[in-house]
Order: C-alpha cells, then structure tokens, then sequence
C-alpha cells in the first residue's frame, strides 16, 4: 500500500514537470515564430529641385489638353505599399476601373479640418480585371502628379493652409487559397466577410507628411 502511495506521488511530481517542460518549450517556439506584420503604404515625396515629367495618355490626358493625344505631368511624390505579411496582398491597376479609385489624399488644414482629394472620374476606365500582387516581404512602387487638373479638389483650400499630407489606399486585399481577404484575421480566423463594393473598410493609411511643397494643390502648372 505504502508502494503504491509512494508511486502515485512520484507520477504527480513527474508530470508537474512535463507540463512545465512543455509550457518552456511552447513559450520559446512562440517567441521564435516571426509576428506576421501587416501591409502598410508609405508617401515619399520628391524635392521640388528633382521633379520631373511623365507622359500620360488617353482619358487621363484630356484633362490636359483636348488637343494632345499624349499629356506630360510632373512627377511630385511616389507610394510605396510593402507587404509584410505571409500572404501575397492583390490591388487593382491604378488607371483601370478595378484600381483608379484605390488612393484618395488627406489634407490638413490650419483650422484643424481636413478635407480629401480624390481622382477626377475621366470619360472611361479599361475594365480587364487586371491587378498586382505583392509578394509577402516586398513593395511595389508608383509615382504620383499632383496636376491639380488631375484631381478633385475641394474649394475651401483656396483660403485655407495646407498643414500636412498622408495617403490612404483602399480595396486591396490578401490573396489565401484562392480567396480575397481584406484583414489578416479574417483569413485567420477563417472569416469571410462582405463588403460594399464602395466600402474603404480596411484601407491602407500613411503617416502625414509635412515641411513640403503643399501648396502646390492651389495652382495648376504647366
């Protein structure tokens, strides 16, 4: 009996220390597994002293000119939206109808407002369903004018200081197993969850950028 009383302690005491064996161990596989980071989007404007011109065609050009087949623009800022995350993140091409409306700007105003500006609509969009996937752990780069010819633009800035920039980036999404995903959980908790096709639910959103040429939305430039 006393044998047995004597075993019985000795599992006990065994497998207290199992559990905190395997407790050390999950805890160390935990703090060697890399967090899974998230998609962000970044504003790197170009001095003015380095812009430059691009080239830009039909629709967009006509906002231009209703003359030139081919439009050129300066070039003022460029975006970067790196994804750090383990899945591949898909956009929409930035001038077709999938992707034009992906970027909209903030802006801060001296009297603590903020007002957005968005993309002019141009008289079509190509509609082929193309889009870029960004590889998990790499970026993908676009250059940006800020032609206010190019943009819809609120009044109110006219009489207003422009205090600081960010961008925000909608509609993208991760890319798992054949399905689209706005927001890590919810391929994570295996959600699928549905939005308005105009919904910017799970946007991308910059820092704000200030101490640069902002007031540029306030003139047109040739």
């Amino acid at each position: 009996m006393q044998t047995k009383h004597i075993s019985l302690i000795f599992l006990i005491i065994l497998l207290h220390y199992c559990l905190i064996g395997c407790k050390s161990y999950l805890k160390t596989q935990e703090q060697n597994t890399p967090k899974i980071k998230n998609v962000t989007i970044q504003m790197i404007p170009i001095p003015i002293e380095d812009t430059y011109y691009i080239p830009i065609g039909p629709p967009f050009s006509k906002f231009i000119s209703n003359d030139s087949i081919i439009a050129r623009v300066t070039v003022d800022c460029k975006i970067c939206i790196t994804n750090k995350s383990d899945w591949p993140f898909s956009i929409g091409m930035p001038y077709s109808w999938a992707g034009y409306d992906n970027l909209e700007f903030d802006l801060m105003l001296d009297d603590d407002t903020q007002v957005v500006i968005k993309r002019r609509s141009p008289s079509y969009l190509s509609d082929k369903n193309e889009s870029i996937t960004i590889l998990p752990q790499d970026s993908w780069e676009d250059v940006i004018s800020f032609d206010t010819r190019l943009w819809d633009i609120p009044s109110s800035i006219q009489t207003k200081k422009i205090l600081k920039i960010r961008p925000r980036f909608a509609f993208g999404a991760f890319k798992v197993n054949q399905k689209y995903y706005r927001f890590y959980d919810e391929n994570k908790k295996c959600l699928s969850i549905y939005f308005n096709l105009t919904s910017r639910d799970g946007e991308l959103i910059g820092d704000w950028v200030d101490n640069w040429n902002i007031e540029m939305f306030k003139k047109n430039r040739l």
